[in-house]
C-alpha cells in the first residue's frame, strides 16, 4: 500500500505541473478571445466592449504576459475614448505602453505612441499630440529599416499609414489644410499598395474631410461615397466609420443631396452614434438640431433636446462643447421666461468662452509655429524637420516668454495711465462745489480702484499660466507637494521646473520687492533660467545660476542704469540617487534617517531620536548685480531610500 500512495503522489505532481503550463497557455488564449469580442461590440454596445476589454485584462494578468496586459490595456482606453472619457482613456494608454515597453515589442511600442497621440488631440494638445505620433512614426520606420518579412512586415506597413493618417489629422485641426491632404495622400497611397481596404476607406474620409474645409465640393463628395461603400461592405461594416461619414455629408449645404436625404443621413448618424456610446459626437449632432441646420424645432421637441444635453454634459468629459451648449441653454430659458436662468448661464457661458480664447490663443502660437517652420522648407525634407519639432520646442517656450513679458508690460502701463488719469480729473474737479467734488472724487477712486484690481487680478491669472503645476511636477516627481500662497495678489517668489533626459531640475525663487514689481523680477528670471537650460544647454546647477545672473543683469540693465534688482534662489538637479545644489542666499533642507547620516560630513541642523533636519548652504550672494560677484558652487550629496528634500523661500515670514 505504501508503493502505491507514491506513485500516486507523482502522479498528481506531474499532472499538477501539466495543468499548470496548459493553464497559462490558455489564460493568454482566452485573453486574445476577449479581445476579439471587443472589437465586435465596439461601436454596437459600448457597455458590453467594456465587459469584454476587464474579462481580456483578468485573463492577460492570470497568464503573466507583460504583452497580452498592455493589449487589456489598449483596449479599455478605446473604450474610455468612445465614450468621451478622455483622462482616463490617457490613463489606460499609458499603463499599455508602459507594459509594452516591459514586453519588448517594437511595433507594440510604435502603437502605443500613436494611441496616445490620439489621446491628446482628443483634448487639443496638438503638440503632445505631435510628438508622440512622431515617435510611433519613428518605431514603425526602424522596423522598416530592417527589412522585415511576413505579418512583421504587415504590421508595420499598417502602422506607418496610420500614424501619416494622424498626422495628417492633427494637421487638419490647427487648418494647416494643404499639409493634412498630404499626409492624406500618402496614406491613401500605401493603403491601396497593401490593399488595406478598411485604412482607404479612413484615408479616403480624411481626404474628404480635407476637400470640404477647401471648399471642394464635388471632391469632397467623391471621397465620401468612395469611404461609405468600403465602410458599409458585408466584410467591413464599420459603424464608427459610417456615422462619422454620414455626419459630415450630412452638413454639405451645397452636395448632391435633398434636404430630406441629408435629414435621413443625419439621424442615422445619430443614432449609430447613440447605439455605441459616442456622447461627445451626441452632444455635438444635438447641438447642431438646436441650431437650426435642420430646421425650426417646436419648444417641446427643444426643452427634451436641451435636458438630453444637459444630462450628458455633466456626467461626461465635453468641456470642448460646454461654450456652445451655455450660449443654446441661455438663449432657451430666455425664450421660456426664465430671465434668472438665463442671466446665470450667460455668465457661465462668457466665462466658457474667455478660457477657450485663452485655450485658442494657446494653440494658435503653437500652430503658428508649426505653419511657418513647415511652409518655409522644401517639401522633400519636411518629414526630417517634423521629426526634429519635439527638440525645437525651447524655441516655442521662449517666444511664449517674450509674449508673457510684453503682457506684463502692458497691464503695468495700464496701472500708470489708469492713476495718471485719476490725477488730472481731480484736479479739474476742484473747481466745483465741494460736496458734489467729494462725491465725484469717491466714485471715481471706486471705479478707477476697480480697474486697477481687475487689472492686477488678469496679471495674476497671467502669472499662473506661466508657473508650473504641481500635477506637472508629480508626474516626474511623485509624492511632491507645493504651498504657494501670495500675500499680494500677485507675488515676486516663484517656482521652476524642467525635466531633461534622467535629470529634474526644480528651483524655487525670491525676487527683489513684493507684488506687481516683484512679479515683473520674476518673468525676467524665470525666463532666464529657462533659456540658461534649454538655448544654452547647461545642467549643472551652478553653471545655471552663473548664466542666468548674467542675463538677468543684461535685461535689467538696459535702461542704462545699475539696477540691482535680481533673486535668491535654491535650484537642484535631482537624478534617481544623487542630488545637485547650487544656491543663492538660500539652502537645500534634508530631513534623513538618523542611521544614514555619517557624522562630520553634513551640518545637523536639528537632531531627533528618529531623523535630523541638514541644512545645505548656498552661496553668500544674489542671482543679479552685487559688489562681490563669485561664480556659484555645486554641491552634490548621495540621496538614501528615506530622504525627503524641502526648498524654501523667505515668503512665510515676510508675511509678518
Amino acid at each position: 500500500m505504501g508503493r502505491i500512495r507514491i506513485i500516486v503522489l507523482i502522479f498528481i505532481a506531474v499532472l499538477s505541473f501539466s495543468i499548470k503550463s496548459i493553464s497559462q497557455e490558455t489564460d493568454s488564449s482566452l485573453a486574445f478571445k476577449y479581445f476579439d469580442l471587443f472589437a465586435v461590440n465596439e461601436y454596437g454596445d459600448s457597455a458590453q466592449a467594456r465587459m469584454y476589454a476587464d474579462s481580456g485584462l483578468y485573463f492577460a494578468q492570470r497568464s503573466g504576459s507583460d504583452y497580452a496586459i498592455g493589449k487589456a490595456y489598449q483596449y479599455i482606453g478605446w473604450n474610455f475614448q468612445d465614450v468621451s472619457l478622455y483622462e482616463k482613456s490617457r490613463a489606460s494608454f499609458f499603463t499599455s505602453l508602459s507594459y509594452m515597453k516591459k514586453s519588448g515589442d517594437k511595433q507594440a511600442i510604435g502603437d502605443a505612441y500613436g494611441n496616445l497621440g490620439n489621446a491628446f488631440l482628443d483634448v487639443k494638445n496638438y503638440q503632445k499630440s505631435l510628438d508622440y505620433q512622431l515617435m510611433s512614426l519613428d518605431a514603425s520606420e526602424e522596423i522598416l529599416n530592417t527589412f522585415p518579412t511576413g505579418d512583421k512586415l504587415k504590421q508595420a506597413k499598417i502602422g506607418k499609414t496610420y500614424t501619416l493618417h494622424n498626422i495628417g489629422a492633427i494637421y487638419l485641426e490647427i487648418e494647416m489644410h494643404d499639409k493634412g491632404l498630404e499626409y492624406a495622400l500618402k496614406s491613401l497611397q500605401l493603403e491601396e499598395e497593401s490593399n488595406n481596404r478598411l485604412g482607404i476607406a479612413i484615408s479616403c474620409a480624411a481626404i474628404g474631410n480635407v476637400y470640404n474645409k477647401l471648399g471642394k465640393i464635388d471632391s469632397t463628395i467623391y471621397y465620401f461615397k468612395r469611404a461609405l461603400s468600403i465602410y458599409e461592405s458585408d466584410d467591413i461594416g464599420d459603424s464608427f466609420g459610417i456615422t462619422t461619414v454620414l455626419y459630415a455629408y450630412s452638413l454639405l449645404d451645397s452636395s448632391d443631396l435633398t434636404m430630406d436625404e441629408r435629414k435621413a443621413m443625419f439621424f442615422k448618424s445619430l443614432e449609430l452614434k447613440k447605439n455605441f456610446g459616442d456622447v461627445n459626437g451626441e452632444v455635438e449632432m444635438l447641438l447642431a438640431i438646436v441650431e437650426g441646420d435642420f430646421g425650426s424645432v417646436t419648444n417641446d421637441s427643444l426643452a427634451k433636446i436641451i435636458t438630453k444635453i444637459d444630462y450628458l454634459v455633466e456626467n461626461h468629459e465635453l468641456d470642448d462643447v460646454k461654450e456652445d451648449y451655455y450660449k443654446y441653454l441661455a438663449n432657451y430659458k430666455a425664450k421660456i421666461g426664465d430671465f434668472e436662468s438665463a442671466y446665470i448661464t450667460l455668465e457661465d457661458y462668457l466665462d466658457r468662452k474667455e478660457a477657450a480664447t485663452e485655450k485658442v490663443t494657446s494653440h494658435s502660437l503653437i500652430a503658428g509655429d508649426i505653419m511657418h517652420r513647415m511652409e518655409t522648407k522644401n517639401l522633400n525634407d519636411s518629414l526630417k524637420i517634423e521629426k526634429q519639432f519635439a527638440l525645437e520646442r525651447v524655441a516655442q517656450s521662449e517666444k511664449m516668454a517674450r509674449v508673457q513679458d510684453v503682457v506684463y508690460l502692458i497691464v503695468i502701463g495700464i496701472i500708470i495711465l489708469t492713476i495718471s488719469l485719476f490725477f488730472i480729473l481731480r484736479a479739474n474737479k476742484k473747481k466745483k462745489n465741494l460736496n458734489i467734488e467729494l462725491i465725484e472724487k469717491n466714485a471715481l477712486i471706486q471705479e478707477n480702484s476697480k480697474q486697477i484690481l481687475d487689472s492686477i487680478t488678469y496679471a495674476k491669472r497671467l502669472q499662473r499660466a506661466i508657473l508650473p503645476s504641481i500635477e506637472d511636477v508629480n508626474e516626474h516627481i511623485p509624492n511632491s507637494f507645493l504651498i504657494f500662497l501670495p500675500k499680494d495678489i500677485v507675488s515676486g517668489d516663484f517656482h521652476w521646473f524642467e525635466a531633461i533626459d534622467n535629470t529634474k531640475y526644480v528651483a524655487v525663487a525670491d525676487c527683489t520687492g513684493h507684488g506687481v514689481p516683484g512679479a515683473m523680477v520674476s518673468v525676467v528670471c524665470s525666463n532666464a533660467l529657462s533659456r540658461s537650460v534649454n538655448e544654452f544647454g547647461l545642467r549643472l546647477p551652478s553653471d545655471i545660476l552663473n548664466k542666468t545672473r548674467e542675463l538677468v543683469i543684461y535685461t535689467l540693465g538696459k535702461s542704462g542704469e545699475d539696477v540691482t534688482d535680481g533673486m535668491d534662489i535654491s535650484l537642484i538637479g535631482l537624478s534617481e540617487k544623487t542630488v545637485q545644489f547650487s544656491g543663492a542666499n538660500n539652502s537645500l533642507w534634508i530631513i534623513r534617517q538618523n542611521e544614514h547620516i555619517k557624522k562630520g560630513e553634513i551640518y545637523i541642523d536639528k537632531e531627533s531620536k528618529e531623523a535630523s533636519l541638514l541644512e545645505i548652504k548656498g552661496d553668500k550672494q544674489p542671482v543679479g548685480l552685487y559688489s562681490l560677484m563669485q561664480d556659484f558652487t555645486t554641491k552634490e550629496i548621495d540621496l538614501e531610500p528615506s530622504d525627503i528634500l524641502y526648498m524654501t523661500s523667505d515668503g512665510f515670514p515676510d508675511q509678518f
